[in-house]
């Protein structure tokens, strides 16, 4: 018997309730798909790509509008970013972002990394 009395947890049950905690704050996703639409707005250093998925991205971000977002003036990498979608883009390949919707950008999903498919 411990001090909590019978209440005690299973080394199971333990695990359980750890992995349901850190899963539901977690909205991070890799998804695979191609790209419909890709920019930058002229006066503001947001960039976007709007993707194919059919469904809302998985995220927490306010404004999940099917576009994946990031700061193209002070992301690291941010030219070669878009330089390396709009290729994908023309050739119509997949790629993939990694960690979509765990970061927001201006309260749009963002992304950790991205590749070809």
């Amino acid at each position: 018997m411990n001090i909590y009395g019978d209440m005690s947890l299973s080394k199971y049950q333990f695990i359980v309730i750890v992995l349901m905690f850190f899963s539901s704050l977690s909205y991070a996703e890799n998804i695979t798909v191609k790209i419909s639409k890709l920019g930058c707005h002229k006066d503001t250093n947001v960039c976007f790509a709007y993707i194919d998925l059919g469904r809302p991205i998985e995220t927490n971000c306010t404004r999940n509008d099917g576009s994946i977002r990031w700061d193209g003036m002070n992301d690291n990498n941010a030219a070669s970013i878009m330089a390396f979608l709009l290729a994908s883009q023309a050739q119509d390949k997949k790629v993939t972002f990694g960690g979509a919707g765990e970061t927001c950008f201006m309260d749009f999903p963002s992304f950790r990394w991205v590749h070809t498919n």
